[in-house]
């Protein structure tokens, strides 16, 4: 137990350092290729199995991994041609060219070769880089894990929004309504016979219908209308005034848009007093 108590935080160390060289290789290739390498891990490597175990099953973690191994063998070869290199120069200055034998012609034409190829190496290594490290294929991948789950959830959202409209209309609206056309029928056969039974019935019906219609008002303000998620509320408003039978000049100045709660709110409050300017006797315009 204490060798994995120990062990657990190296390992994390380790895959923080990775991740640390892999960032360092990606911001070098993407000035040199003028492109944006940066990736966003999944997971941060931390002192429990769980964390391990989420950062471990990182695509970009095996491909970081994979990097640092051949960028190792990669340097190990370069160190080796760059000794073998040295040795055959030592042996061709050996004749005694002194300080001066950088100015030799084999001396110039091997710094010309490096000055012409340092640029296309860094280029191939910072493609390598681009390809290994790329960021192209697992931001896709969780841009398309991100999107399935949002659509699961909004999915699931929209159902239970739907049965609970279903559910309040049932137990609500609906069960009024239903007393409404029932009340209107015992009304209907009151009338010749007890005038007064009759109206008491009617009263009662447009009680019950005014409170259906105000539980059917409370039901559509919690329903974002989608004309405030098409347009917006100054568009919401604008549509608005268009049907209202008043001359209406809309005037909205906001530092941002309000969250949707707040805009829904609003909205429906201007529209009931353009619904209550419609009523109005002598209409002489709004604001």
């Amino acid at each position: 137990m204490p060798l994995f108590g120990v062990g657990l935080p190296v390992i994390a160390g380790a895959l923080g350092a990775t991740r640390a060289l892999a960032d360092v290789h990606r911001a070098v290739a993407g000035q040199v290729l003028g492109a944006d390498l940066a990736v966003a891990y999944r997971a941060a490597p931390g002192p429990t199995w769980r964390e391990l175990a989420a950062c471990l099953r990182d695509p970009q973690t095996g491909r970081d991994t994979i990097w640092l191994a051949l960028h190792a063998v990669a340097g190990t070869l370069v160190a080796m041609l760059t000794y073998l290199a040295v040795q055959v120069l030592s042996a061709v200055f050996a004749g005694g060219a002194g300080p001066f034998a950088i100015f030799t012609l084999p001396a110039l034409v091997v710094l010309a070769i490096v000055w012409w190829a340092v640029p296309w190496v860094v280029r191939v290594l910072a493609l390598l880089v681009r390809v290994l490290l790329s960021p192209a294929g697992s931001a896709l991948a969780a841009r398309v894990e991100q999107l399935t789950e949002s659509r699961a959830a909004t999915v699931d959202a929209q159902a239970a929004e739907l049965r609970r409209i279903e559910r309040d209309l049932h137990d609500g609206a609906q069960a009024r309504l239903a007393a409404v056309g029932m009340t209107l029928g015992l009304a209907s056969q009151l009338l010749p016979s007890d005038p007064d039974g009759a109206a008491a019935l009617l009263e009662e019906a447009r009680g019950d219908a005014g409170r259906a219609l105000a539980e059917l008002r409370d039901l559509v303000r919690g329903i974002h209308p989608p004309v405030l998620a098409d347009r917006g509320l100054p568009g919401g408003l604008e549509a608005a005034a268009l049907l209202c039978p008043v001359p209406v000049a809309v005037a909205i100045d906001l530092p941002s848009r309000p969250q949707a709660p707040v805009e829904s709110a609003l909205y429906f409050a201007a529209a009931e007093a353009l619904a209550n300017a419609g009523r109005t006797p002598a209409p002489r315009g709004s604001g």
